[in-house]
């Protein structure tokens, strides 16, 4: 199996991937909840990351 990364700390490269952005990128559908979720951490770990790195 081939594995592959896409950079993905923007929602709209997330939303980009549905077959049905309209119909799936909705509060409380598990696409954009999914998205957000990730999305935050990424924030909060690459925040921490700075800040331990600054200090």
């Amino acid at each position: 199996m081939k594995h592959f990364c896409i950079q993905t700390n923007d929602l709209n490269v997330w939303r980009s991937f549905l077959a049905d952005p309209e119909k799936q990128w909705k509060k409380g559908y598990s696409a954009y909840e999914l998205a957000h979720s990730w999305t935050c951490i990424w924030i909060i770990k690459r925040h921490r990351l700075r800040t331990i790195f600054l200090c």
